[in-house]
This record gives C-alpha cells, sequence and structure tokens, in this order.
C-alpha cells in the first residue's frame, strides 16, 4: 500500500491479505484504497523471476517500488515489511531512501540494539554504512531503521509538556498518518477476520468491500460537507441499500 506524495512513498501491512495487495493513494489528506494487483500462491512469477532472492515481504516491497526507483522517493514502511537488509539494498543499489519501525527479531539488527534495557527517554543506536538502527524507549520500545536519519532527536511539545523524540520517529508518525487512519477507519468495523474463513479470495472480496464503503465515505463528506461519523454513515448505507433492493425484492415476488 503506498501513500503518495511529491517525494514520499509509504507502505503498509493492513492490506496484505493472503496472496493480495492494495495501494492506499493520499490525496490532499483524503484517503482512497486502490486495488493494485494479486500475488497468486507463492510462486508468483513476477516475484519468483525477479526477486527470488529475498524474503517475500522483502520482494513485495521491491516490486510495487520499482516504477520509482531513483526518483528521489523516501519509503515510509511498517515493521511487517522492513529490515537493515532491505533498507541497505534500496539505498545502495537503488537510491532510494527508507524510514520505518522494525521487529528487533530481523536478520542482522545489532545486538545491542536488541539487547539493551532502556529507561524512558533513551536511546540507542549503531551505524553500518547508510543504514541507522536505533532502539527508542517512550512507553513501550520503539525499534526504527533508516537511511534518511541519524539519532539526532528534537523537541516537541505533546498536551503541554515537552519531550525529546528522535527525528525519524516525528517524520515517521507524521507520514505514515494517512495510511494510518485508513487502518483505524477499517479496523473499526472490520469484516474479514472470521475464524473460519480459511479462503482468501473470500477476505479478498470482504476487504474489497470495506474499502469500498470506506472510499463513499471519503467522498460523500467531501461532496456534501457533513461531518457525519462513519457509524450513522454505514447505518444510513445499509437503510438505503435495503430499501432500494428490498422493494425490487417485493416486485418479483409478487409477478412470481
Amino acid at each position: 500500500m503506498f501513500s503518495v506524495s511529491a517525494f514520499r512513498s509509504a507502505v503498509d501491512s493492513g492490506v496484505i491479505l493472503g496472496q493480495s495487495n492494495f495501494r492506499m493513494m493520499r490525496i490532499k489528506n483524503r484517503i482512497f484504497v486502490v486495488f493494485s494487483c494479486i500475488y497468486r500462491q507463492k510462486h508468483s512469477p513476477t516475484v519468483e523471476s525477479d526477486y527470488s532472492r529475498h524474503p517475500k515481504t522483502a520482494a513485495i516491497v521491491l516490486e510495487l517500488l520499482e516504477p520509482l526507483f531513483g526518483c528521489g522517493h523516501t519509503l515510509w514502511i511498517n515493521n511487517f515489511f522492513n529490515s537493515p537488509e532491505l533498507a541497505r539494498k534500496l539505498k545502495i543499489k537503488q537510491s532510494t531512501d527508507s524510514v520505518g519501525i522494525l521487529k528487533l527479531n530481523r536478520k542482522n539488527v545489532p545486538k545491542e540494539v536488541k539487547d539493551k534495557k532502556l529507561e524512558k527517554g533513551e536511546i540507542i543506536a549503531r551505524y553500518s554504512g547508510p543504514v541507522t538502527v536505533l532502539k527508542w524507549h517512550d512507553t513501550r520500545n520503539v525499534p526504527m531503521v533508516s537511511t534518511h536519519h541519524s539519532a539526532d532527536k528534537q523537541r516537541v511539545s505533546n498536551t503541554g509538556k515537552e519531550t525529546e523524540k528522535p527525528l525519524c520517529v516525528i517524520d515517521y508518525n507524521h507520514n505514515m498518518r494517512g495510511v494510518n487512519l485508513k487502518d483505524q477507519l477499517l479496523h473499526m468495523y472490520i469484516v474479514e477476520r472470521e475464524k473460519k474463513m480459511t479462503k482468501w479470495y473470500l477476505k479478498l472480496f470482504k476487504r474489497l468491500l470495506n474499502s469500498t464503503v470506506i472510499n463513499s465515505f471519503v467522498v460523500y463528506r467531501e461532496v456534501t460537507g457533513r461531518n457525519i461519523q462513519q457509524l450513522s454513515y454505514r447505518i444510513q448505507l445499509v437503510e438505503g441499500l435495503f430499501m432500494k433492493y428490498a422493494h425490487a425484492s417485493e416486485k418479483w415476488t409478487t409477478l412470481g
């Protein structure tokens, strides 16, 4: 999923369902989820032929980002896809910076960063060429990897209190806000996480349906200027569909 602006792209895992993938576009802070492509089973020919040496999560990122290589973009990426190895490849071979949160169990995460116990506000960082791997402790540990930042901090004001945050965390939160907002909107009324649903295409259909509702919700608020809440919109949508098609069903029943 991409959040596209002039020189930034953002990738998030919330839209990866089995073998499916989507792109998310943010235009003037408005969210639109766009179907991009489907990876068929584990033997996707495009991934296998071009990026078979890489982990599948890295291969997905590299394939989707390929048209943007060398264009001065910075990739903002979450921990489902991220790794120091991917960050290094993007920077050195594709001239593309990347910034994102990181799982500490990924390969090539420095042992000192992984094991160091930190107090609130403390930070530890290690460098390897253009890659910075750091861990900052706020209310919990926040591991990051970046080819665009060092471990510099910046003072910020939050609810009247001044604190210091790593600049990479501040920039990441700013550039992923559209992606995170999309996740929040979908997560409130998620429909594709039934335990008995084992077929990936059913999950795909339900995610597409839910994403369509979110898109219509965004467009409705923009066109009407009404600051309607998502729940109220969904109730009105269901009522409208019911009234329209229940009436049609009655006509067919009468004719029969």
